[in-house]
């Protein structure tokens, strides 16, 4: 092992043999296959132990820094004397003639930096060894220069020192850059190597050379071309000019086609344990919190370095925090080579199983890692042809097949990278540039795909392009859109859901994600980024192509900043006229009438707040969305405010769903047999539970997990729902209609009234009726007219009650819609539920009127769990999870979290906490993804820790009112089973005293932050 703390870390295979007096070796190479071990040795010293079977230590040591082609061992015939050996001898005994001590390292009187003017630098333990020095990159040896004085530096250099003494193993190489009067406009990061390493014609992997391979969209022989890894040492500095990064690290080209294209090549930087570091700890992005990476690239901007050099970090930026997408990071900086300036590089994530793990939390060796059309980067097929071939020969218009595929596919997260491509007009897509991932088990266990590589996105040739044709012809068999390649988006398209929630989505995306004002930000916030460092990159750069190029069509690089502001113009203008180009291609593509305008408005002013289809608009918003297919509008009020009605004009054979899918229910799941009285609307149902549709248990699709019963074959037969919606006046309606989704059977009920029967027997129905058979997983809603005589002005109650067949065990599923027709035009639907479906045929505002809330209400945020101990195997750090019970949506600017001893977290502005919403705030985001992925409403990080025997927490408003506080305890009566188990505790019932222990339990593994508590 290379863990004390994990004797079986390795197991030596059976049968493995040492001779009396003899030696053995094993490789720790990480390879497991017969004496190669699992693991591999830290450079920068560990741990290493050898057990017996049993666990019963045989020798076991701590080992520190090791040097380059030397070995640490024992003296022999010494059971504790270790040395430094310069002739590793495995295999056989250890020569005590090669034992040497290591010389120490040459101390720099200023170390590497910034500096105004001439610096003299001088070493000051000369007296005490021989020191030898570089100033080109080349690592010193007792040939390089001696140092022999004080030397003057007067312009930005590489210092690199070596000490020797006679009869000792040289000193480690310890490499400084003085950066000379330069201005600092972006981050300074210095790469120094043997310049062979780069340029000679055997080695260098910045040439054509005479060593090199073909590939990479030419036949042409070029070293740069072979996947040579160089060492470096590589320095990062701020823009503050404070050192981030000083350490050995290897180098390789990056990139495709582009290597060979351009002059200014991309180059990848891997930190592993044989250059002393196995990782980059140092936070390379400001917007990320990941602070340790295994490799990172300097991207010369390959198609677009003849550009504007920040094409591809645009059209991501755009994308990031607006969409459900996986994007790089990036941050310019301005790379110098042994010293000489190398001009502006962007600093961007790698696209490998590595950016999976501190993206998401995940182990990098679960990840399985597909591009193009399967090819394995990383991990196994997992399950990808069988998935593919599934959707090839299955229609997806059949809910049953499309939820196969919901179930292997991040459905939200792959509808936002269509759009994200598709309206760009990303040239070099869809049939390149794709790499998508899952892992094997646990909550990333569905598809996703990452964003990289959109050097052809904002493209004003493509102003016009038909995206939406090119990504579902199957008529093309070459780049950049083969067969192959648009097969699974046309698979999908058929199905219905997936078709409407993708061409709404779209729509929302050109009126938010993609807003011309929104794109010119952006634009101006980048290229403003660059502007000062711009001359001196292009007089580094400018005009130039690679001097081996063998494709004649490609242009040189930009030669004057005028140059590059009109590319970059070019980028302003697609940011403008795309959505006019963009929006006639769906409604031709899709069948559709063409879009309608929809503006929301509120009365009175500032009262509430909006959703459309579930995403958040602001008051006055107004845009475009599709004719004929459905929006969900959805008015929240703010504080002091309650929800009165919508106030919509109405048009012939317009149709608002009342109850849309997805709607908040009241249910009953305890098996109870409640008569017929719970039919009625003056039911009080007040001890009911709710939440919103999907509701049921077995198909992992549920809004909302409903208790099944008592465990396999005792299910309960019955589950009970509930929900109430408001006219004002149905004769505005000419005729209504429910849609029922269950699984198996249901009899609907309007204000006491049968109205609808799916899938039961006839006669009276009791609660242990069961349904006439049992239905598989059902996705297809029962639709049922009803009559306006069950319909009344003022509030309606709709109960539903779901029963299971015979023999079904596994599954139940329940969601409604309720919808009103009207047919007099110019007249207000007055609508009084805060949800309603709307199906758009013209320009439309939409209103929603609030009125003035006298009644008191309680505390509007309160702390419903907290986890302050986690279980070592899911160490998601400490978190809390606060919920919105006031009704009302709350913008969090201002408000505070803080614990006992005045540690704070203040929320960050303008965010609105939802009504009947969760929010976990988190000490490390990172950590706690990793456990809980499924939790999108968090914020963090928090920099402080929450005691493990308990303390006081508080919720503060922007006033400094304090609108909750829990002291909590890990002693009775608190639940005393939450330390160190990974049991977090959870308020029973959101309407309980929060500040008695009693209300509260530890019964759940990690907790379940986002969702209420779960009685075991």
């Amino acid at each position: 092992t290379d863990n004390l703390d994990e004797p079986v870390m390795w197991r030596i295979p059976s049968g493995t043999l040492i001779p009396k007096a003899g030696y053995l070796v094993f490789w720790a190479d990480g390879q497991d296959v017969g004496l190669h071990t699992d693991f591999r040795l830290n450079r920068v010293g560990e741990q290493l132990g050898l057990y017996t079977p049993d666990r019963i230590v045989v020798d076991a040591l701590s080992f520190g820094t090791q040097q380059d082609d030397m070995s640490f061992g024992r003296l022999e015939n010494s059971e504790t004397q270790w040395v430094v050996f310069d002739l590793p001898t495995p295999g056989r005994a250890n020569d005590a003639s090669h034992a040497v001590d290591v010389t120490p390292s040459p101390l720099f009187s200023i170390t590497g930096g910034f500096f105004q003017g001439r610096q003299v630098l001088s070493f000051l333990n000369s007296d005490q060894l021989n020191i030898y020095y570089s100033l080109d990159g080349t690592p010193p040896n007792d040939n390089s220069h001696p140092y022999q004085g004080p030397i003057a530096l007067d312009k930005t250099v590489v210092v690199r020192a070596i000490g020797i003494l006679q009869g000792l193993a040289p000193s480690e190489i310890l490499t400084h850059t003085f950066f000379i009067d330069e201005e600092i406009n972006l981050p300074f990061i210095s790469i120094v190597t043997d310049p062979d390493n780069f340029f000679s014609d055997e080695r260098g992997i910045y040439v054509t050379g005479t060593r090199g391979r073909g590939g990479y969209c030419d036949s042409a022989i070029r070293n740069l071309k072979q996947d040579w890894e160089r060492p470096v040492n590589i320095e990062l500095y701020d823009v503050e000019g404070q050192l981030g990064l000083n350490q050995r690290a290897g180098v390789k080209i990056f990139g495709g086609c582009s290597r060979h294209r351009f002059p200014q090549k991309s180059l990848a930087l891997f930190a592993r344990r044989t250059y002393g570091k196995g990782s980059f700890q140092y936070q390379l992005f400001r917007d990320k919190d990941i602070d340790s990476f295994e490799s990172f690239i300097l991207r010369s901007s390959a198609d677009d370095q003849v550009l504007t050099l920040f094409r591809d970090a645009l059209s991501q930026t755009v994308l990031t925090d607006t969409m459900n997408a996986d994007t790089q990071a990036y941050r310019p900086a301005v790379v110098f080579l042994n010293g000489q300036y190398w001009g502006i590089h962007n600093i961007r994530e790698k696209i490998n199983e590595h950016y999976m793990a501190g993206n998401h939390g995940v182990d990098p060796d679960a990840v399985n890692l597909l591009e193009g059309n399967g090819t394995v980067a990383a991990g196994t097929h997992a399950g990808y042809t069988a998935m593919v071939n599934y959707a090839n020969t299955h229609s997806m218009a059949d809910p049953g097949h499309y939820q196969i595929l919901k179930d292997q596919i991040d459905i939200d997260q792959y509808i936002d990278y269509q759009i994200g491509h598709i309206y760009l007009a990303e040239n070099d897509w869809p049939g390149n540039n794709i790499k998508f991932w899952r892992t094997n088990s646990g909550p990333y266990s569905r598809w996703r795909w990452v964003n990289f590589d959109m050097d052809q996105c904002f493209m004003s040739r493509a102003i016009d392009e038909n995206m939406i044709h090119k990504t579902t012809t199957a008529l093309e068999t070459t780049w950049p859109n083969p067969e192959w390649s648009t097969r699974l988006f046309r698979n999908l398209l058929e199905n219905e859901g997936f078709r409407n929630e993708f061409i709404q989505r779209y729509a929302y995306h050109m009126n938010t994600t993609f807003d011309p004002d929104r794109l010119l930000g952006v634009i101006d916030e980048l290229q403003g980024a660059l502007a000062s460092e711009m001359f001196r990159h292009i007089d580094r750069w400018g005009g130039q192509k690679d001097p081996d190029a063998t494709e004649t069509w490609q242009s040189p690089t930009f030669n004057s900043v005028t140059r590059w502001e009109q590319n970059i113009d070019a980028m302003r203008l697609f940011a403008i006229e795309r959505p006019a180009a963009t929006t006639p291609h769906f409604v031709e593509h899709f069948g559709l009438s063409g879009t309608s305008n929809v503006e929301l408005a509120l009365d009175p002013a500032d009262s509430g707040v909006f959703k459309i289809n579930n995403k958040p608009l602001p008051a006055g918003f107004k845009g475009d969305y599709f004719n004929g297919i459905p929006i969900v509008a959805h008015a929240t009020p703010r504080a002091g405010y309650i929800f009165s009605h919508w106030d919509i004009p109405s048009m012939a054979d317009y149709t608002y769903a009342i109850l849309p899918a997805g709607s908040l229910w009241k249910y009953s799941d305890t098996g109870a047999d409640f008569g017929s009285d719970w039919q009625e609307p003056e039911y009080d149902d007040t001890g009911w539970a709710s939440g919103p549709a999907e509701l049921g248990y077995g198909d992992q699709d549920e809004e909302t997990l409903v208790r099944a019963g008592g465990g396999r074959n005792s299910q309960f037969v019955t589950t009970y729902f509930r929900a109430s919606f408001g006219l004002t006046d149905v004769t505005r309606f000419r005729g209504w209609m429910l849609s029922l989704l269950v699984d198996d059977g249901a009899v609907a009920y309007l204000n006491g009234q049968e109205i609808a029967r799916v899938n039961m027997p006839g006669g009276t129905v009791r609660y242990d009726t069961l349904a006439s058979r049992a239905i598989g997983h059902e996705e297809t809603f029962a639709e049922f007219y009803v009559s306006s005589e069950f319909v009344r002005s003022g509030i309606n109650t709709l109960a539903v009650e779901v029963h299971q067949a015979p023999d079904s065990v596994s599954d139940m599923s329940f969601d409604c819609i309720f919808a009103g027709q009207t047919d007099v035009e110019g007249q207000s639907a007055g609508v009084t539920t805060p949800r309603i479906s709307v199906t758009l045929f013209r320009d439309t505002q939409l209103k929603a009127c609030f009125s003035q809330d006298a009644a008191v209400r309680p505390d509007p945020v309160i702390i419903t769990e907290i986890n302050f101990d986690s279980a070592p195997e899911a160490d998601t750090d400490d978190w809390v999870e606060l919920f919105n019970q006031s009704g009302t949506a709350i913008d969090l600017t201002g408000w505070r979290f803080v614990d006992s001893v005045g540690h704070g977290y203040e929320f960050p502005p303008n965010h609105v906490f939802w009504p009947g919403e969760t929010l976990v705030l988190c000490r490390n985001k990172i950590r706690f993804k990793s456990v809980h992925p499924h939790v999108k409403n968090l914020l963090g990080n928090f920099e402080f820790g929450l005691k493990k025997g308990g303390e006081s927490l508080s919720i503060l408003d922007a006033q400094n009112q304090v609108m909750d506080q829990v002291d909590y305890a890990s002693v009775s009566p608190w639940p005393d089973t939450a330390r160190e188990t990974g049991y977090p505790i959870e308020l029973v019932d959101a309407s309980s005293d929060n500040g008695l222990g009693e209300n509260w339990r530890a019964e759940t593994l990690f907790g379940t932050p986002g969702v209420a508590f779960q009685p075991k």
